[in-house]
C-alpha cells in the first residue's frame, strides 16, 4: 500500500500516527476499507482514520487520551507527540460505512478491557424527588445500593459532527437506562408545570424564573432541585423537550434562564440532530453512556462504553436437604 503524502505539517501529523497510535484505519475515496494497523507498543493511545492521499480524517481518543491532542507518553526520554490537525473530510458514502465499523473496534477494545475487570458493577446512593397527590406536597427519596456497569472511556472531538450525532443517537434512542431516566424525570417536570400557564403575562422574564426557582415548596423550586440532582448534557434537554415535556416552552426557557443550559447550546445540539443524515441500524449492538464530568471548556466529549452482557452474575446458591434442593 502506497501513501501519497501531502507536505507540510500533513504529513508529519501522518507519521506520527502510523508510528505512534493504536489502531490505524486507512480507507479509500468511496469509504472501503483497505488496511487495519495495529500498534502492539503503541504510545498514542487513540483509533486514527486515514486516506490513501496521506490525510488524517478522524481520531477517536481511548481512556485518557484525547483527540487531535498532544500527549508525552514518556517523560523520562522527553517524548512530546504534538497535537495534529485534520487534514481532510469525510462525506458521502464514508458517513454510512465508517460509523459501524468504529463501533465495532470501540466495542471490541471495551469487552477486552472490561473482561479483565474484576468488579465490573458498581453501587451509588441516589436521590429523587416525587410529588405526593395525597399529601399534594414534594419530598425527595433515597434509594441505597443503585447497580451502574462499569465502562470504558472514550472521547470525540466536537469537530466530528457526524461521530457526535451517532453517540447522541445511540444514548438516546438504544440506551433503555438513559430512557427510563430521562422518562421518569419528564413525568414529574409534567406534574410540576401542571398548573402553570405556559403564556401567562407572555413569557416569564429571567427575574420571575430565578423567583419562583428561589420560592420553598413551589414548583419550579422542585424542577430547579430535580435538575441539581441530575447531570444532564444539552442533547438530554433535546430530547426532554421534543419529545416527553407538553409544555415545551416553559420548560426551555425555565432552564435557560437558571443556567443548566445555553440557547445556543440548544441550537447547536438541534443543527448536529437535525442538518446530518443518519442511518441507524435497528438492532444496534453497543451500548453508550455518556458522561457528565466533562471540561465545558475544552473541544471534545468524553462517552463511556458499558457491555451488560459481560457482567458475571452471582451462582446460585443451592441448599442441599436429604438430596432436595430448596
Amino acid at each position: 500500500m502506497k501513501l501519497h503524502y501531502h507536505k507540510g505539517k500533513p504529513i508529519r501529523d501522518v507519521i506520527n500516527i502510523l508510528k505512534y497510535a493504536r489502531i490505524v484505519l486507512v480507507i479509500d475515496e468511496n469509504g472501503d476499507l483497505c488496511e487495519r494497523l495495529e500498534n502492539d507498543k503503541y504510545l498514542l493511545n487513540v483509533i486514527a482514520v486515514i486516506d490513501l492521499c496521506g490525510r488524517l480524517l478522524l481520531e477517536v481518543g481511548i481512556g485518557a487520551t484525547r483527540p487531535y491532542h498532544s500527549s508525552r507518553p514518556r517523560l523520562r526520554q522527553k517524548l512530546w507527540i504534538q497535537n495534529r490537525i485534520k487534514s481532510g473530510v469525510l462525506k458521502g458514502e464514508n458517513l454510512v460505512l465508517l460509523p459501524p465499523l468504529i463501533l465495532d473496534i470501540i466495542r471490541d477494545l471495551s469487552a477486552l478491557k472490561i473482561s479483565g475487570w474484576k468488579n465490573q458493577e458498581w453501587t451509588i446512593n441516589k436521590k429523587y424527588n416525587y410529588y405526593s397527590r395525597r399529601k399534594k406536597n414534594f419530598f425527595q427519596r433515597l434509594f441505597s445500593g443503585v447497580k451502574c456497569n462499569s465502562g470504558v472511556r472514550f472521547s470525540v472531538s466536537k469537530s466530528d459532527q457526524w461521530l457526535l450525532q451517532t453517540i447522541y443517537y445511540l444514548e438516546l434512542f438504544y440506551n433503555p437506562i438513559i430512557q427510563n431516566k430521562l422518562n421518569g424525570f419528564a413525568r414529574f417536570v409534567n406534574v410540576c408545570l401542571g398548573g402553570k400557564c405556559e403564556y401567562k403575562k407572555g413569557i416569564y422574564t429571567k427575574k420571575e424564573t430565578k423567583n419562583m426557582a428561589d420560592s420553598k415548596g413551589g414548583r419550579i423550586s422542585a424542577i430547579t432541585d430535580s435538575l441539581l440532582m441530575e447531570f444532564f448534557l444539552p442533547h438530554h434537554y433535546w430530547f426532554l423537550i421534543q419529545n416527553l415535556i407538553k409544555k415545551k416552552n416553559l420548560f426551555r426557557q425555565t432552564i435557560e434562564h437558571l443556567g443548566f443550559v445555553s440557547e445556543n447550546g440548544l441550537e447547536e445540539v438541534e443543527r448536529i440532530l437535525d442538518f446530518y443524515e443518519m442511518k441507524i441500524m435497528k438492532e444496534m449492538t453497543i451500548r453508550t453512556n455518556l458522561k457528565t464530568n466533562l471540561k465545558t471548556a475544552n473541544d471534545f466529549l468524553v462517552f463511556e462504553v458499558s457491555i451488560p452482557e459481560l457482567i458475571k452474575k452471582p451462582k446460585r446458591k443451592e441448599k442441599e436437604n436429604n438430596g432436595e434442593r430448596f
